[in-house]
This record gives structure tokens, sequence and C-alpha cells, in this order.
């Protein structure tokens, strides 16, 4: 069997020997492609595999830190998401995590609690997504420019909506929730939205401007399989505006121009 370069040679070979006429290609009309589909009944495919730890395998961290009592009297996804972000910013104040402790909610509040370690966005992040997914939640993470945040998928709702632990925040435009792409969209129609948040915010334009470029983690099953934090970065996809936006993010990473890869209802293969 030939290797895939030995057939490129062998076809660049034989394309180089074929008698070319570019006055009879000129004089021929393009061809036509028609759609044989209306756009608007296309159903486009995510190209990526998200991964995200299943609620058994997160028990011990609900039942240790007692989340169906600090979710009691809770109505709704929004008001379950606003209370555990509360109760995630409440277990210690921001501080510098060194050493990195491993993306694990458990072994993080630990090492805070016994003064081994601190945390600051990320950290708050890590135990959020995952006691979100522990109640059955499906949770990922996002990062923005200089920041962590996450996202949450609300079923009534039907979207994902981001989540920022570390300014007890979120975001929404005509009383709805919104996504990190939503945001990211605003962002480029000037639009004015309300920023929900229980901790002091940086100035509200620089907040939001650090939306304009985001990455979603793809992994977010850390818990079943952990990995090293140096292999982060391959399990992130990065959304770009423009081609020139390719300069800016690590030459390994992953990227898309697409918001079906990135945006779609989780529960649905």
């Amino acid at each position: 069997m030939l290797s895939v370069l030995t057939a490129f040679e062998i076809g660049r070979i034989s394309i180089n020997k074929i008698p070319h006429h570019p006055r009879e290609v000129v004089n021929k009309p393009p061809i036509r492609v028609p759609l044989f589909v209306p756009p608007s009944k296309v159903r486009h495919r995510r190209r990526f595999v998200f991964s995200f730890d299943d609620p058994l395998v997160l028990q011990p961290l609900r039942k240790r830190e007692r989340l169906d009592f600090v979710l009691k009297g809770t109505r709704g996804d929004l008001e379950v998401f606003q209370r555990l972000m509360k109760w995630v910013r409440a277990q210690w104040s921001p501080s510098r995590p060194d050493p990195y402790p491993p993306i694990n909610a458990l072994i993080i509040l630990d090492k805070i609690r016994k003064g081994e370690t601190g945390g600051f966005c990320a950290q708050y992040c890590f135990v959020l997504c995952q006691a979100l997914q522990s109640l059955g939640y499906k949770a990922r993470y996002v990062t923005i420019k200089g920041h962590e945040v996450i996202e949450a998928w609300s079923p009534k709702y039907n979207k994902w909506i981001m989540l920022d632990p570390m300014y007890e925040a979120f975001v929404e435009k005509n009383g709805i929730p919104l996504s990190v792409i939503e945001m990211h969209d605003f962002l480029f129609t000037a639009q004015d939205l309300t920023i929900h948040a229980n901790r002091p915010l940086p100035n509200k334009k620089r907040y939001l401007s650090r939306f304009k470029n985001f990455a979603i983690w793809i992994k977010n099953d850390h818990v079943s399989s952990p990995i090293n934090f140096s292999d982060i970065e391959r399990y992130k996809v990065y959304f770009l505006n423009t081609l020139e936006e390719r300069l800016y993010i690590p030459p390994e990473s992953l990227f898309t121009f697409f918001r079906e890869d990135l945006y779609f209802n989780p529960y649905e293969g």
C-alpha cells in the first residue's frame, strides 16, 4: 500500500505531465454548484468531542460539602447557580495558588483549608464546575482574557450560561442570562448588558472586553480522568473572529470559526 507521502508525490508528478490549456479553461463557464439543502434546514454537527465527569464520580464532593443543604429552598437553575457561586466564593479569600493544586475540588478545598496553598479565579471555577456536575448539570471551563469563568447548561433556558464565581457574577440582556459567545457577540454591537455581581467588579467596560476572545475547554472530566496542568492547552478550543487571530494563540492550539462546534445541547448526540 502506498504511503500518503508517496501517493502525493506520484500525483504531483502526474499532474505536472498533463498539458495545460489556460485559454480553454478561462473560456469555460464556472461549474454551477446548487444549494441542495436550504441553509436554514442544515444541522451542522460539532467537530470536537466534549467530556464531563459523571455525577456518580463527584458524589463524595456533594455529600461531604452538603451541597443539597446549601441549595435548600432554591427554585430554578439560575437560583441554583447563584447559590453555588456564593458558597464557592465564601470558602476562601483569593490568594496565590502555590503550589498549584490539581483540578479536583476536594483536593483544592482540603489544601486551601489547611493553608498549604491558595486559589484565585481558576480554583473557584474548578470547584464550582465540579459542584454543578455532582448535581447532574453539564458545566465546562472557559478561558477569557486574563481570567477564567465557566458555563453551565440550563435546562430551563435551554442554553449555556456564563458564571463567574470570582465575582459571583452573571450577565444578562433583557432578563435572559447570557452565554460567553452571546456576550462576545454583543461586544461588537455596542449593546448595553446588565452585570449581576455580589463582589466588587473592575471597570464594567474593561470586564466585558475580556470576552472578545475566549477558549472553551473540551475536557471537563478532571476527577475521573486527571491530567497534568501542562496538558490543558491541548484541550482548549479557541473561537476566532479572524484568521489573523491565529497568530496570538499557542501554536499547538485547536481553534474554530464555527459556533456550532462549541454551542450545542450537551444532552443531544
